[in-house]
């Protein structure tokens, strides 16, 4: 399906280096195909490897491509909410840099938004992780969640989702923390769906995800709950 529509795609960036240019490459093919009305934003986290220098040289040969390049570490959730504070689009997707879920299925995002949700969150159809801790890490995730806000997610840990301009719009000025972005989404959405998505193979690269972070996306889920009183 090709739209027309000017399409936002946020993509957080912390110590991507290896994988960057082939995951652009990957994105760009797609989007020029199905989606030509485009641009892509790189949210760089203070990454400690070569990154940035990755994301300039790609800036520099295409001009629909923005660098939002952040000088001190603060997390894939607020790298998130810096994305979409510089997205222009009508319809915004968000996605990993290791590309996780397959891009056609943006288009199944697309008919969602079409149909009156303003906000589409993905979830990985028969993704398992290879991590004890994560698996259980997810789980209970998906189960505070329920218990606390009463929205019934099935994968809180998948970062591919698609947002309408007009919650974007309210996302920019809200007042809520945007310290767990999809809490921040959920939160302002009028009408919001969870659908699977088909998960992709993932390009190479090393994972920054570790247990510690997983812990203090516990207590910034907790935080949430308690400002949101």
């Amino acid at each position: 399906m090709i739209t027309h529509e000017k399409i936002s795609v946020v993509v957080p960036i912390y110590n991507n280096a290896l994988i960057l240019k082939s995951s652009y490459e990957r994105l760009r093919n797609y989007l020029q195909k199905e989606m030509p009305d485009y641009e892509i934003i790189y949210v760089n986290d203070a990454s400690e490897d070569n990154s940035l220098e990755e994301i300039t040289s790609i800036t520099m040969n295409d001009a629909r491509v923005k660098l939002v390049n952040l000088k001190q570490n603060h997390g894939q959730q607020l790298a998130l909410s810096f994305g979409l504070q510089a997205s222009s689009g009508n319809i915004i997707f968000t996605i990993d840099a290791d590309l996780p879920t397959i891009l056609e299925d943006f288009s199944l995002m697309i008919e969602k938004l079409h149909a009156g949700y303003d906000l589409v969150l993905g979830r990985r159809a028969g993704r398992k992780n290879n991590k004890v801790y994560r698996s259980i890490g997810a789980a209970l995730c998906n189960f505070l969640i329920k218990i606390l806000f009463r929205f019934s997610l099935h994968d809180f840990g998948c970062s591919t989702a698609a947002a309408s301009k007009s919650l974007v719009d309210r996302f920019k000025q809200s007042t809520l923390s945007h310290k767990v972005i999809k809490l921040t989404m959920l939160s302002l959405s009028e009408n919001y769906c969870e659908i699977d998505l088909r998960t992709a193979p993932l390009l190479k690269n090393k994972s920054t995800y570790t247990f510690f972070k997983l812990v203090r996306l516990f207590f910034l889920i907790l935080s949430f709950r308690t400002n949101r009183k």
